[in-house]
């Protein structure tokens, strides 16, 4: 086993913690701590044809917003690179800033799969088996547009780091898989994308405009908010889409809403909320256009089995729905379901993806 980059890895996850040299600013923001999973599993729930073992087999990872977020030495890397792209709070708008930079940290490790897991050797036509583990910097700034009142543009900006190819994702699959679900072993992972460890990058912007919320009731709202989000780095791809709420949705603003679950950002724990308690349900949908995918299509290291250029399918789409609710003032939990169209042409792998995620959120 090739432990290098775990090694590597390892020190620059506690180095996350570390307070940044010579950062001028002092900024301070609400805080709270997130843990997320993405399983498979998850959508038994909705009987044994849902829940299978194959393409994004699970997700897990935790998120946080420390009081003062440039005490990290993540934050002026971030910040450099997008001033000098002019995004985020360095946007040129006119409009006024109504919510200036607020910044979480997130650490994350999501691993998929083929279909049958007994097979030692390469599924020619599935999906390679591909483990990342990342670590990223989110940062949102909110602007009110064109007079209004109140917020309804904001801009997310991204910077990851990550390391695919190390040996956890398959010690965690095998631990579930023997000590909790009895399902099959997976006996593959030695043909993984970039096997024994291969570093990456991945940057991201996200633009989400608010549709003019109407009101149901004295305490029911619906919305709606249309993204456009683009990534570069190991997953590149222009994504856009919409995302439908309707219920108490002052429990969360339209900006921190997000039902894509590989790293989701929602800030639904405020020190003063008009609505300390409450819920809503939510329908998403997401259409990509797909340009490079490190976890499909390798990277610089020769691999056992990697996906061809030509067979990826430039459209995708993902669909969601779940249910977000604070039950206490100071807790908030998001459960929900979404699917995903086939990212490459095979067939054995001609089939739409589905998998639950759970997320629990606390302020501190």
């Amino acid at each position: 086993m090739n432990n290098k980059w775990q090694g590597l890895f390892l020190a620059l996850s506690i180095l996350m913690s570390f307070p940044s040299i010579g950062t001028e600013e002092n900024l301070q923001q609400d805080t709270y701590f997130a843990i997320y999973f993405d399983n498979d599993v998850l959508l038994d729930v909705l009987g044994d044809t849902f829940g299978e073992d194959r393409n994004y087999t699970m997700g897990l990872g935790i998120i946080w917003a420390p009081r003062n977020p440039t005490d990290n030495w993540l934050y002026p890397v971030h910040d450099r690179l997008i001033e000098k792209l002019g995004l985020g709070r360095y946007s040129q708008r006119n409009e006024q800033i109504s919510e200036l930079g607020f910044t979480r940290y997130k650490l994350t490790g999501t691993a998929f799969t083929p279909e049958d897991l007994s097979q030692f050797g390469v599924i020619v036509g599935d999906r390679p088996y591909s483990f990342l583990l990342n670590y990223g910097i989110e940062q949102t700034t909110v602007y009110a547009t064109e007079n209004s009142d109140t917020a309804n543009y904001a801009e997310k900006t991204e910077l990851s780091i990550g390391i695919w190819g190390l040996q956890v994702g398959e010690a965690v699959q095998k631990f579930i898989h023997q000590n909790i679900s009895g399902s099959q072993i997976p006996n593959g992972w030695d043909n993984q994308i970039s096997d024994g460890g291969e570093p990456s990058l991945f940057v991201r912007r996200e633009q989400k405009w608010l549709v003019k919320p109407s009101a149901i009731n004295n305490r029911w709202k619906w919305d709606i908010a249309t993204t456009l989000d683009i990534g570069l780095g190991y997953q590149t791809y222009v994504q856009t889409g919409f995302d439908i709420r309707i219920g108490n949705t002052r429990i969360a603003e339209f900006y921190e809403h997000d039902f894509i679950s590989l790293g989701p950002q929602t800030k639904i724990l405020e020190k003063e909320s008009t609505s300390p308690t409450g819920m809503y349900l939510y329908l998403g949908y997401r259409l990509t256009g797909n340009i490079y995918n490190v976890g499909l299509q390798g990277q610089f290291k020769n691999n056992e089995y990697e996906i061809d250029a030509s067979d990826i399918k430039r459209l995708t789409h993902t669909y969601g729905l779940g249910i977000v609710a604070k039950p206490f003032s100071h807790f908030g939990i998001r459960f929900g379901f979404n699917w995903r169209s086939p990212e490459f042409d095979s067939l054995l792998y001609e089939r739409t993806h589905g998998y639950g995620s759970l997320n629990l959120f606390w302020q501190y």
